[in-house]
């Protein structure tokens, strides 16, 4: 902003007095309400930083300038209530609604990861629901930019229960930082508690389990991550060779996976066929009369096998192919190269057995407990 720009925004009054820290004022031109904070000096250049963007869930920060031996900020004022207060009145969130909630919060976050800033505080009472139902992060008390040259952070500050471990002195904190955050107030928001007084054990439960990983190696890598993940961006994580076991829906069945019109209506297409011949075939098993065919107990037995083959060999083996039993592989192991081969290996075994079941029908077509 121009000298005149600056020179009318800080024309301002007081309108009350929250804190030693916080003032809400107004601008006297404008009628506009702000938050004035006052910080320490050595935070102006990250103030400054935020000030020179926005996003609709970042608090927009207007303007900051060193005043005496203080830095002061001209802050967005907000109307609406904390993830805190929100809990606490109304109770726990629905799963779809809180996903909604820290998918925006990581909207945010990106914003600020890109920029090198770290927000390092992510709790309930830091994150707003404005009246119009905007997302809104708050509080840049402690936030700071990531310095390659440092191995660890020189102040240790944070709220108990959502703070990394790495805050506490280990490390320097990076973006992970936030992500473990993120997985801490994704679990108050499934059941009014943090991680460590009691687990969420719903569907999330994996998501929330990676991002509170004692080694930040082991968490999502970034809120971009995170944010695909929960909203289950399959061209993200393919375009970035992700293997999420955290998959929060059962995959499409081929041919309906494409965001795309051709490839449904094939799909379509092909089912309208494969049912009609199945509907078929049924009719003439519930035909014995006209085929003058006796049905004994091994020729029903035969017929229910096909049945099984055709469901199956046709539709439930490649299915499994395709991938979808990927996130049941963490009962066999944690790590990512070792998920990968067992679920190769579940999708070759499910393509022998096919073709063995193939067989087996051929089989008892040839000794006579199969007719067409």
């Amino acid at each position: 902003m121009d000298i005149r720009e600056k020179f009318n925004l800080w024309q301002i009054e007081e309108v009350r007095k929250l804190s030693n820290e916080l003032t809400i004022v107004r601008n006297i031109l404008t009628g506009q309400l702000m938050i004035k904070r006052i910080a320490l000096p050595d935070a102006l250049e990250t103030m400054r930083t935020l000030a020179s963007f926005s996003h609709p869930n970042l608090m927009r920060i207007y303007d900051a300038d060193l005043i005496g031996d203080k830095c002061v900020c001209l802050c967005e004022y907000i109307e609406g209530v904390t993830l805190k207060n929100a809990v606490e009145t109304r109770g726990v969130y629905a799963e779809n609604d809180a996903k909604t909630i820290i998918i925006s919060i990581c909207s945010g976050l990106c914003v600020l990861h890109q920029h090198g800033i770290i927000h390092r505080d992510i709790n309930p009472s830091n994150v707003m629901i404005t009246t119009a139902g905007t997302v809104k992060i708050i509080d840049y008390d402690i936030v700071r930019t990531v310095k390659e040259e440092k191995s660890k952070d020189t102040d240790i500050l944070g709220t108990v229960g959502y703070t990394s471990p790495e805050q506490f002195g280990f490390q320097q904190t990076d973006r992970r930082a936030d992500i473990y955050s993120c997985g801490a107030l994704l679990n108050y928001l499934l059941t009014g508690s943090i991680p460590s007084e009691k687990l969420y054990a719903g569907a999330l439960r994996p998501v929330i389990e990676r991002c509170i990983e004692i080694d930040p190696d082991a968490r999502y890598d970034s809120a971009e991550h995170l944010k695909a993940v929960l909203q289950n961006d399959r061209r993200y994580i393919l375009r970035h060779k992700r293997d999420e076991i955290e998959e929060l829906r059962v995959r499409p069945i081929p041919g309906f996976r494409s965001k795309h019109v051709f490839p449904k209506i094939l799909t379509v297409f092909g089912i309208v066929i494969y049912v009609l011949a199945l509907l078929i075939y049924l009719i003439a098993l519930l035909s014995p009369i006209s085929y003058g065919y006796q049905y004994t107990a091994p020729v029903i037995l035969a017929h229910v096998f096909m049945m099984f083959e055709v469901f199956g060999f046709f539709t439930l083996f490649p299915y499994l192919l395709y991938g979808d039993v990927g996130k049941y592989t963490r009962v066999f192991t944690k790590d990512l190269r070792g998920r990968r081969i067992v679920k190769g290996l579940f999708g070759t075994l499910s393509l022998i057995l096919g073709v063995v079941t193939f067989i087996v029908m051929i089989s008892l077509y040839n000794a006579g407990y199969l007719h067409f």
